[in-house]
């Protein structure tokens, strides 16, 4: 195969949003998944695919709803969950430190990222037998979890998956990415088994690695190779282990003054409590950064932020008040990777900073 404009690693819900965003440019994707179609879609169809975002009122979600002749829309109140509200919600979570130029992107985004995902037929219900209580004849939602899709995370991969189909994208099963080969400095496609697939692009969704006690020993601490895994098999941190093989510089926050260099997204994998780690990405002059987080039963979308160096890639960006500086140093200065932890929420911003037609 050499005709290929971008090739996804992973199929969860980061990869598939990832896919149906270079796919609405026209592009020609490919998605490769180690698992069989049966274990398909990471951790994503083990989450309850609640989404939290925020919103100003009921009547903002109503164009994120699948049925909205529901006879008990016109006596819920799903109050309001605004920007503020989500803010102090993520700093339960941070171990005493400020929001990340990150974490306030993913709060700003968060709504509007809903609405791309709508206008794919990817819709949500609401969570009425968790969220909720009844008063006085209404139905009155609390905590700022409203929506989350019909039949859960199965329900929401099979959404995203028929729509990354529809705009012509293609899924190929028992197909795990061995490695990534290069030419030069530049990433040139993917290695599956005996097969080199070229591609413009490639794209890791597959940074998962709750599954893989070494590494969960070596980035979480002592104690964490013996955690029961709940999730999928499959997330063994391919991804990461592909990027940094090729020089990805290692970021993020500390945990337990261990340096977890991986951008925060949540590991609930593993255990009940969500765990902060990080997920990080290929960085340099024309790589793109993407970074999102899941919480529980949550999937948080974060908008991707670009270095503002980036000849590489043929792109309409938008102007970013925070444009990441590229990290480090890397021998893959202008490789076209981009990277995405697989326990993430939607990834649109693919769709409005890159086109991969050329």
């Amino acid at each position: 195969m050499t005709d290929i404009d971008v090739i996804v690693v992973g199929s969860g819900n980061a990869a598939l949003c990832a896919g149906i965003a270079a796919a609405e440019y026209g592009s020609k994707v490919l998605m490769l998944e180690k698992a069989d179609e049966a274990l398909s879609g990471g951790n994503t169809k083990y989450t309850a695919g609640a989404m939290r975002f925020a919103y100003a009122s009921g009547e903002a979600l109503m164009p994120l709803i699948t049925n909205r002749d529901d006879p008990r829309l016109p006596n819920t109140d799903f109050g309001s969950y605004d920007e503020n509200a989500f803010k102090a919600d993520l700093l339960k979570f941070n171990d005493g430190k400020p929001l990340s130029p990150e974490q306030l992107t993913l709060v700003g985004e968060s709504y509007e990222t809903l609405l791309w995902l709508s206008g794919h037929n990817i819709k949500f219900e609401p969570i009425y037998s968790r969220q909720s209580f009844e008063k006085d004849g209404k139905h009155v939602f609390w905590g700022g979890l409203t929506l989350a899709a019909h039949n859960e995370g199965v329900g929401l991969f099979d959404q995203e998956l028929a729509a990354f189909k529809r705009l012509g994208g293609t899924i190929r099963y028992n197909s795990g990415v061995m490695g990534l080969t290069t030419k030069g400095d530049r990433v040139t496609g993917v290695k599956v088994g005996d097969q080199i697939i070229k591609a413009k692009a490639v794209i890791l969704g597959c940074g998962g690695f709750e599954s893989n006690d070494a590494m969960r020993l070596e980035r979480m601490g002592a104690g964490w190779d013996k955690a029961k895994v709940r999730g999928t098999p499959h997330n063994t941190g391919d991804g990461l282990k592909m990027a940094l093989g090729l020089g990805a510089v290692e970021h993020g926050f500390t945990v337990d003054a261990m340096p977890l260099r991986w951008t925060c997204t949540w590991l609930h994998s593993v255990t009940s409590r969500s765990t902060l780690v990080n997920a990080s990405t290929i960085v340099k002059s024309a790589i793109f950064w993407v970074q999102c987080s899941t919480c529980a039963d949550s999937a948080l979308s974060m908008r991707a932020q670009i270095s503002a160096t980036t000849p590489m890639l043929n792109m309409a960006a938008p102007s970013l008040s925070n444009p990441i500086t590229p990290l480090g140093s890397s021998s893959m200065r202008r490789s076209k990777i981009f990277y995405m932890p697989n326990t993430t929420s939607a990834m649109h911003t693919l769709s409005r900073l890159i086109h991969l037609k050329a």
